[in-house]
């Protein structure tokens, strides 16, 4: 789904000093999606689902608005691919990575999408 195509709720956007930008839009609704349907939006939900502390990801939302590289798999896998790692970080050639990476997890037994 495309960032514009998405509403984000306006207790979600209340969570952001910065200005919205694509890359904060897909983090802002990664925690919304990891917060479950329903609930209010929770940074420590999404921290749990992608195995990282509830402080990184308030550095993001308070200091530059977007998810480090290293760590964009990690977010789009806690949301079910729902946020890609296209959205979070637009400008970097992730079905290279991927293709590099099939191989691989071939060999691991992994299953690639």
């Amino acid at each position: 789904m495309d960032a514009t195509e998405y509403r984000l709720r306006p207790d979600t956007l209340a969570m952001t000093p910065l200005p919205l930008t694509p890359r904060l839009a897909a983090l802002l609704r990664a925690i919304e999606i990891a917060s479950g349907e329903g609930n209010p939006p929770s940074i420590t939900a999404l921290a749990r689902r992608a195995d990282m502390t509830t402080q990184r990801i308030w550095n993001w939302l308070n200091r530059n608005g977007f998810v480090p590289l290293d760590c964009v798999p990690a977010i789009s896998r806690a949301t079910g691919n729902r946020v890609t790692c296209e959205e979070l970080w637009p400008d970097y050639d992730w079905e290279y990575i991927r293709a590099a990476a099939a191989p691989q997890a071939a060999e691991q037994g992994v299953v690639t999408t």
